[in-house]
């Protein structure tokens, strides 16, 4: 089994798209097959040359294509994305970022998703640089990111919607729940890409990694700032003993003993609380003092949305208190993608357990494809099977 990397992101300067691949390349990617591999579907040139900055020596990137700037949608970049010669784990990462773009810039223009156009923010640089990045983790073989807290900054910067304050809107939204301080410096030190970026990849914030230190490099901006505009990474291995091939974070447990709700109240907490940001919620009926039917109200919940978590379950128990316990959790690698049916498209969700992978279906996926077809789920799943698409009973029923 191959070693597993670990990433760790000081984020010094800012980050922007450029800067992330300008680390990966002074890590030692070599972005000369990342230009090869995008040049067959668009032209483009990827430069990259050591500079010095501040006292720093480290890498910086230059993009380059012969094409105007054209607009394009999230349709037209998931096509791109589909027709390059990368693994399906890029395409699935790079085509779940795109969307996350999309989604927040038809938040900040009230559109639909499908109606952003991405002229500025979807420009051949930015395909480049979000493909390129998850390129890049995998040719380290980078399986866990970590990252410093994020440096936020004033000021505004002109574009063709005319003066849009900093930071600017994408990046106020995909920095959401994300750790950050505000620095003296009033130009754009992260970027709606260096955003994207870190909302996509980064496992943990203000942690510090566990390993054996293998490589470090920088990435150099382009701007000219009051301290180093740099992005520093280094690059570890995880040490001899820890679980290979097993993802590794913590979680809180919260719970709370409940004798005072009816079942319809409890039934809601259980069809809202996802939405505050839960992981899992699970209820343990039993018996309370005084001969009490109760139970416990248990749920998982990672440490950045502790705080929304908590004022859910006050609000909607009105428990008089809430126990906590933080602890480790090991899990699977895994990633969501989907097939194509006669009977409609299945999202499926795909994980990797000793070097073989599977896949297993989304089952709101599958109820959707039941109602459109007017089938039972076990109508559904033999029906499937018959079409050579072999899913579970207990992945189905």
């Amino acid at each position: 089994m191959s070693k597993t990397n670990i990433l760790y992101l000081q984020i010094i300067g800012g980050i922007s798209g450029d800067m992330f691949l300008a680390l990966m390349a002074d890590l030692g990617v070599e972005l000369k097959e990342l230009e090869s591999i995008i040049s067959e579907v668009i032209p483009v040139k990827i430069a990259y040359q050591k500079r010095r900055t501040k006292g720093f020596s480290g890498t910086r990137v230059d993009i380059h294509y012969n094409e105007n700037q054209c607009f394009r949608n999230l349709s037209d970049l998931e096509e791109i994305v589909n027709r390059l010669n990368i693994s399906s784990h890029i395409k699935q990462k790079s085509i779940k970022a795109f969307r996350k773009l999309a989604q927040v810039e038809a938040e900040v223009h009230g559109i639909s998703t499908y109606d952003v156009h991405f002229h500025e923010v979807g420009a051949v640089d930015t395909l480049v640089d979000v493909v390129g990045c998850f390129f890049c983790l995998e040719k380290l073989g980078v399986l866990k990111v970590y990252s410093s807290k994020i440096p936020l900054f004033e000021g505004y910067i002109l574009c063709e919607h005319g003066k849009i304050f900093l930071p600017a809107p994408a990046t106020l939204k995909l920095l959401k729940d994300k750790p950050t301080f505000f620095t003296s410096e009033n130009k754009e030190l992260i970027t709606p890409t260096g955003a994207l970026i870190l909302d996509q990849v980064v496992d943990f914030y203000n942690k510090k990694p566990e390993g054996k230190l293998i490589l470090d490099g920088i990435g150099i901006g382009h701007m000219e700032l009051n301290m180093p505009n740099i992005l520093r990474g280094i690059l570890f291995e995880e040490i001899e003993g820890k679980k290979k091939g097993f993802l590794e974070d913590e979680v809180y447990v919260l719970e709370t003993n409940i004798d005072h709700m009816t079942g319809e109240e409890i039934g809601y907490i259980f069809d809202t609380i996802l939405e505050s940001g839960a992981l899992d919620v699970f209820f343990i009926p039993g018996v309370m003092k005084k001969n009490r039917p109760a139970g416990i109200l248990k749920v998982i919940c990672s440490e950045d949305r502790l705080d929304d978590v908590l004022y859910f379950i006050f609000k909607n128990t009105m428990s008089l208190g809430v126990r906590l316990n933080k602890t480790k959790r090991v899990k699977l690698d895994r990633f969501t993608t989907s097939v194509n049916t006669n009977l409609g498209d299945i999202a499926l969700k795909e994980f990797k357990f000793q070097d073989r992978s599977y896949k297993r279906p989304e089952f709101e996926s599958l109820k959707t494809l039941c109602k459109k077809n007017g089938m039972s789920p076990v109508e559904l799943r033999l029906k499937l099977m018959e079409n050579g698409l072999n899913i579970g009973k207990k992945d189905i029923d």
